[in-house]
């Protein structure tokens, strides 16, 4: 059965917020090369072509 997400990859930030808790940031990101391994963003863009 194929995979609904394989298109896609998940992008999370962490941070504090004002009154001291932990937030976790996450959305959907397009995957269009299927990429699997954990990157920095800045790698993702860089095998994705979209950094000048």
């Amino acid at each position: 059965m194929p995979n609904p997400n394989e298109r896609f990859g998940h992008a999370k930030i962490h941070f504090n917020d004002p009154d001291g808790n932990s937030l976790e940031f996450i959305c959907k990101i397009n995957n269009p090369n299927h990429l699997t391994e954990k990157l920095y963003l800045s790698e993702w863009e860089k095998l994705n072509g979209l950094t000048k």
